[in-house]
């Protein structure tokens, strides 16, 4: 009886270890972000608050001076309708999805101004082309990024008719995973994000090298951005934005 009691005990104890392995082998659980806090240089300060759906989407941002935007789902479509007020509606974004659930365009109509997006992706499902057209569908705007070992660059071509380029630099923070990207921000229908976190995204002017805006990024423990700010190419702060997670 002894023996088999101990027997038992060791089947038990090599079935908790195994629990133990198998649940520490899974990936982990994409962050969910909480709030945002927007600290401006004047002394302002907002918050969004996110909310989510059972299949993990965000379903509502809620900013603290009451703006809302509401997010629906469709297998075809996403839609994102914002209110200024309590049942009055400013604006909505339709997302048209392809067959991988991506954003394959997007109107966006906000009072009389309409405007359409274009996105092109590669054969690896990063987002590699954006074409923006006003209301007379007339170009307006494209964004080439390039990617490359799985993280992004990009050319800005601001005016098509003056031929006017911005472009921004990503700098990453190597050795690390990038847990909290487009899934987190209501971005997660434009393909596959950078593989690695942003350390900082410089955005300078194409005509004289001149930086116009750059973002630094910091992160926590478990890889999850912990603030973003914003200077301005003379080194001025501009706002930052501190996150919080569930």
């Amino acid at each position: 009886m002894k023996k088999l009691i101990l027997l038992f005990s060791v089947l038990v104890l090599l079935a908790v270890a195994a629990c133990k392995k198998e649940k520490s082998s899974a990936p982990p659980a994409t962050p969910k972000i909480k709030t945002i806090a927007t600290h401006t240089a004047g002394g302002y300060t907002d918050t969004n608050t996110y909310v989510y759906d059972a299949q993990g989407r965000i379903a509502s941002v809620t900013r603290s001076d009451g703006y809302l935007k509401v997010m629906t789902f469709t297998p075809s479509r996403a839609i994102y309708t914002y209110y200024a007020a309590p049942g009055v509606t400013s604006g909505t974004e339709t997302f048209f999805l392809d067959a991988n659930g991506r954003a394959d365009s997007v109107v966006t109509v906000f009072g009389v101004n309409i405007s359409y997006t274009k996105y092109i992706y590669d054969s690896d499902g990063h987002n590699t082309i954006l074409k923006s057209y006003d209301a007379a569908n007339t170009l307006s705007g494209t964004r080439n990024f390039i990617w490359d070992g799985g993280n992004k660059s990009e050319l800005y071509l601001v005016n098509p008719a003056l031929q006017m380029l911005a472009h921004v630099t990503y700098n990453y923070v190597p050795g690390h995973k990038n847990t909290t990207g487009y899934q987190n921000t209501g971005q997660d229908l434009l393909g596959i994000d950078s593989q690695n976190p942003i350390a900082s995204r410089v955005e300078t002017s194409a005509s004289n090298n001149i930086a116009v805006f750059n973002y630094i990024y910091t992160y926590d423990s478990e890889d999850r951005i912990a603030s973003m700010t914003l200077y301005t190419g003379t080194g001025s702060f501009y706002y930052t934005e501190t996150y919080t997670y569930y």
